[in-house]
């Protein structure tokens, strides 16, 4: 998936910065199964409580005293009969958030035996595609895209909104 490292320390500070602004926009692919139980698009929110002994967060429908709300952006970009390829934008960053509340709503990542998974001849079926950030010295917002594993293909047809090549976009900031 996609990763940025800084070449400076005074870049990796501003990418910090950014980070801790929510200026950086994170984007996953996952293939789930069974296929959720809702339409083309959606916003899960839930109530998180993670186990630091099991290394396991809990998903909650309403908030409790150890929990976190956890927000993600979900839309199914392409099905076969017993699988879906989910786009993912994460809004906060919880640990384990897209595995456990896709595991709630009853449709758990492939190969992601942890929580819940019956298909386990993957790896854990979900990648890094996009990061939006802003550029640290340039005025510019730069977006980087990574295409899924191409084992991936064996499970479903990819639509033409998956690129099959490394992307690198910007545009100028104000």
């Amino acid at each position: 998936g996609v990763m940025v490292y800084a070449r400076t320390s005074k870049a990796a500070s501003r990418l910090s910065e950014a980070w801790r602004e929510k200026r950086v926009v994170k984007e996953y692919l996952a293939l789930a199964s069974p296929k959720p139980g809702f339409e083309e698009e959606t916003t899960l929110i839930h109530f998180l409580e993670r186990n630091d002994r099991t290394r396991k967060t809990t998903v909650h429908s309403a908030a409790g005293p150890h929990t976190k709300e956890a927000e993600t952006r979900c839309s199914i970009w392409a099905e076969s009969s017993d699988t879906s390829l989910l786009h993912l934008r994460p809004i906060t960053g919880r640990p384990h958030q897209l595995r456990a509340q896709l595991a709630y709503v009853g449709s758990p990542l492939l190969g992601d035996y942890k929580y819940g998974s019956k298909r386990l001849d993957v790896g854990l079926a979900l990648h890094g595609y996009a990061l939006e950030f802003p550029h640290p010295t340039l005025r510019k917002t730069l977006r980087v895209t990574v295409p899924p594993p191409l084992s991936w293909r064996g499970h479903l047809a990819l639509p033409a909104q998956v690129s099959d090549a490394v992307r690198l976009e910007w545009e100028e900031s104000e």
